[in-house]
């Protein structure tokens, strides 16, 4: 018996490899690909992986990582202990750091008319529209002078767009989108006084 469990331990530490393989992916795992696999090389699996990103194996951390791989959320963050976390994000998963809870904090830059201001990728600016000269790739909203002053920062805990017919939540949106939960907070948005986002940048306009 004890050489059956020998020579079937052997096994499938030849195999491992090349199942890890299979879920490789440019940036962590593919969840496909790890659903197409038999339950129990699903659990040999996840324990290569904890094993290698230096976690502790539970049986209540395993069950928790896979009922999230198999299961129908696409975007799931778990928390592992010892400042790591598992995250799936659509079609992917992987592990991280901890993310730092995200602090809500009003920071505003005001754009002034006439003068562009630099954001991480790209600029933005306020023009009146019968001077401004478009160039090949510009992208506009226009608004009017009374919704003025506006402003430019990231996101805050409940926003919302306003449209022709209401308004609609940001996170709703974005989930829309299939924007991936860690790209979110890199995002930056036009907002006004009363911090109505009219545009996230990249992403979405209000039809106004």
């Amino acid at each position: 018996y004890e050489a059956q469990l020998t020579e079937l331990y052997e096994l499938v530490a030849a195999e491992l490899p090349a199942k890890l393989k299979q879920l490789e992916k440019t940036e962590g795992y593919d969840v496909t690909s790890f659903q197409q696999l038999s339950l129990a090389w699903q659990h040999q699996v996840l324990r290569a992986l904890f094993a290698k990103e230096k976690l502790a194996v539970t049986k209540q951390k395993l069950a928790q990582v896979q009922n999230a791989l198999v299961g129908e959320r696409p975007q799931v963050e778990l928390d592992l202990g010892a400042g790591r976390e598992f995250c799936r994000s659509y079609q992917t998963f992987y592990f991280q750091k901890k993310s730092a809870v995200f602090e809500a904090k009003a920071i505003k830059t005001r754009l002034e008319v006439g003068k562009w201001h630099k954001l991480p990728h790209g600029q933005v600016g306020l023009f009146e529209k019968a001077t401004f000269v478009f160039q090949e790739g510009d992208e506009s909203l226009s608004v009017s002078k009374e919704q003025a002053p506006f402003y430019v920062r990231q996101r805050l805990s409940g926003d919302k767009m306003p449209y022709s017919q209401g308004t609609k939540k940001i996170t709703r949106l974005l989930i829309d989108q299939k924007i991936p939960a860690k790209e979110r907070a890199k995002l930056w948005y036009l907002v006004d006084d009363k911090d109505f986002a009219y545009w996230v940048f990249g992403i979405k306009k209000t039809d106004l």
